[in-house]
């Protein structure tokens, strides 16, 4: 059997397990499940938003939110859409968050909400910001901002568009043929140093380093579709992330 990479080996799974629970996440303080499905169908409606909205194969996308539910909705629909998701540690400096948005050369940034994104990159980002939480329409709303526009977009719209691209157009066949296309020497992320010895410094890192170490960890703990873990660490850095990827 050839070298299968994490996408087809994510869309693998959710043909086998489907409607069995993949993500458990705390909604206004009650646990809510997301299936294998529902994961692929968010993920994929993201991937098609983003691919109309100019995300192109080896295009970037940096993550700079927090760890939660919609952090893996959107890894994997840059995944989905041939991209590579660069992480910026959410607590990161104004500077340090834009001097690695600017060395990803990232065309798209993920943030918690517009007070977290003004927080972080002000208005001097020449990227998409994308909000994870609805609670930006009010803090638009109360400064007086615009939002849903060319610069800030919602998840939820965009998963909306993606839904109606997906209907309408030949766009699956597209992202089809990027995820089938991907190569291990691909490079799927770019994680950065804390900068604790300087400059933070990306580190690249391909789908085969990737796969490599899902592997070895599923081997080397017998995991299966019962195990379950609580994940807490941050996304950003490359230990939480192995944890997300490796379930």
């Amino acid at each position: 059997m050839g070298w299968m990479s994490l996408v087809e080996e994510f869309r693998s799974r959710v043909q086998e397990l489907q409607d069995r629970p993949a993500l458990r996440a705390k909604h206004r303080g009650s646990w809510r499940t997301t299936s294998w499905r529902q994961w692929a169908e968010r993920s994929q409606r993201v991937a098609a938003a983003l691919c109309h909205r100019g995300l192109a194969p080896g295009g970037r996308v940096t993550l700079a939110a927090t760890t939660q539910l919609d952090w893996a909705i959107v890894d994997l629909a840059v995944w989905l859409a041939g991209g590579i998701s660069a992480t910026v540690h959410p607590s990161s400096s104004p500077e340090q968050a834009r001097a690695m948005v600017a060395d990803a050369g990232a065309r798209f940034v993920v943030a918690d909400s517009e007070a977290h994104a003004a927080a972080l990159f002000g208005d001097q980002l020449d990227a998409t910001i994308i909000v994870l939480t609805d609670t930006a329409r009010a803090d638009s709303q109360r400064s007086g901002q615009a939002h849903d526009d060319a610069r800030r977009v919602r998840l939820s719209l965009l998963e909306r568009q993606g839904e109606q691209l997906l209907e309408q157009t030949d766009v699956a066949a597209e992202l089809d043929r990027r995820t089938a296309e991907l190569r291990a020497d691909d490079v799927a992320t770019i994680v950065y140093s804390s900068g604790t010895t300087g400059e933070p410094k990306g580190v690249a890192l391909t789908h085969g380093n990737l796969r490599f170490e899902v592997d070895a960890i599923a081997k080397a703990l017998d995991l299966g579709p019962d195990d379950e873990q609580l994940l807490f660490l941050p996304l950003s850095h490359i230990f939480g992330r192995m944890l997300l990827l490796v379930q």
